[in-house]
């Protein structure tokens, strides 16, 4: 029989939901550079003879992100309710448990302010950045987090990393210098990037964002019991707040954006023209929202290891669609970097195992290493068999829950960048959202 999440559907449709969703979500927001739409934008460098001018506005893209992130709270509440209705249900009613000990402990909502202004800054500038280079590109970049990750790791928390995370820290490097090197050599014929190396670089600048949002989240938030759905929700709520407010600043800024740095009037004008581009706001907003729902679901039930590896899958699709749908050419050399890359990031998470003496664990106990996937696979991979298993991992207060010691980020950020990040000997787990 199939494997079945605690709602009884078969895990491998979240999987399966997930790469999907996973995938769309960076192909929407490429597609979305793409369109054309009549705005309040009169002199913008690209307007059409017909009064059209390309939908270029990554602020207002991030806001969205972070409204589909938000909308995890309402899919927390949901299945908080059921959760605690069944639970109550079933209590005795002599002896049965308080509904207060069955409540998450209380945390201060302001923590995830921190995590948010990063991941908001991150989740710009990769907007930005797709703007400028590829959209296979732009996804495996987003790679370059785990060995960003890895050393701020050792530096801000004094982890020490093994053998195998350096190899998979080299592999990654090496993969994604050989994509940056194609998309540099190789100008596409199709569909030129604007400018690709000033894309890399900033793709580059908004891992060290995603990298210091882990680390935060690991300081600040590894001490409490966080469900993943309520901490991805949290993030989505103060995003918006945040991003309204800079889009608020940003109006009133001077710049070639409808006369502003970034006109988010102009945006909406142009939404409400375009049915493709109202279309794909909507869709991208539940493609954020059902990826982060989806992938949490895959760890509760399956296992962290198979999140990070159809995440890993992720980028592949990307770049066999951008190739399919003539947004790029193909290139053996992005092949290379795309092996080396997966190659790296499964060594890194122990999916791979490298038969060497030299990269054998370490199995002192004093030594704080930064965790890999498997750390958590065997305490996850049972979750979902029964009701009573899938509400101890989520109830924080239970005393075999893991919930407190694994934290999601919502960073896909667009976060739906979502490669399974170890960072400490806490055995805390830092996923990027879908963005």
């Amino acid at each position: 029989m199939a494997p079945t999440s605690g709602k009884g559907a078969p895990v491998a449709i979240y999987m399966v939901g997930m790469l999907i969703t996973g995938t769309l979500n960076t192909l929407i927001l490429k597609y979305q550079d793409k369109l054309y739409s009549k705005g309040l934008d009169k002199s913008s460098p690209d307007m059409q003879p017909d009064g059209t001018h390309l939908y270029n506005h990554p602020a207002v893209q991030v806001f969205f992100m972070f409204v589909g992130e938000a909308a995890c709270m309402a899919a927390f509440w949901w299945t908080s309710r059921k959760r605690y209705a069944a639970t109550s249900s079933s209590q005795p009613l002599l002896g049965a448990v308080d509904a207060s000990d069955s409540a998450p402990k209380p945390f201060p909502k302001w923590l995830f302010l921190l995590p948010t202004l990063c991941d908001a800054a991150g989740s710009a500038l990769s907007f930005v950045a797709m703007n400028l280079t590829y959209a296979s590109v732009y996804q495996m970049f987003r790679g370059a987090v785990v060995p960003i990750t890895g050393i701020f790791s050792i530096v801000f928390l004094g982890h020490r990393l093994l053998p195998r995370h350096w190899l998979g820290m080299f592999l990654i490097v090496a993969g994604i210098s050989l994509v940056g090197l194609s998309s540099v050599l190789y100008s596409s014929t199709v569909a030129p990037a604007s400018n690709p190396v000033l894309g890399m670089i900033l793709l580059l600048v908004a891992q060290v964002f995603s990298a210091t949002l882990f680390i935060l989240e690991e300081k600040f938030l590894g001490q409490y019991h966080v469900p993943p759905l309520q901490a991805v929700g949290l993030e989505g709520l103060w995003g918006v707040l945040v991003s309204t407010i800079v889009l608020i600043a940003l109006y009133f800024v001077p710049g070639e954006n409808a006369g502003s740095a970034e006109n988010s009037i102009d945006a909406l004008v142009q939404i409400g023209n375009s049915m493709p581009l109202l279309g794909t706001v909507i869709g991208g907003i539940f493609a954020i929202a059902f990826f982060n729902f989806c992938g949490i679901t895959v760890t509760q039930n399956a296992s962290a290891t198979a999140r990070s590896t159809i995440d890993t899958s992720r980028t592949l699709f990307i770049w066999i669609a951008c190739v399919s749908l003539g947004w790029e050419d193909f290139h053996w050399l992005q092949v290379g970097g795309f092996v080396l890359l997966v190659a790296g990031t499964m060594i890194y998470n122990k999916i791979v195992t490298v038969p060497l003496a030299y990269f054998e664990e370490d199995k002192t106990p004093s030594a704080e290493t930064a965790p890999d996937a498997h750390s958590h696979a065997d305490k996850l991979s049972g979750m979902g068999a029964n009701s009573a298993d899938y509400d101890s991992f989520l109830d924080p207060r239970h005393p075999s829950s893991v919930v407190s010691a694994v934290n999601f980020s919502s960073s896909e950020t667009v976060s739906g960048n979502y490669h399974l990040v170890p960072t400490a000997a806490s055995n805390n787990f830092a996923t990027p959202s879908a963005k």
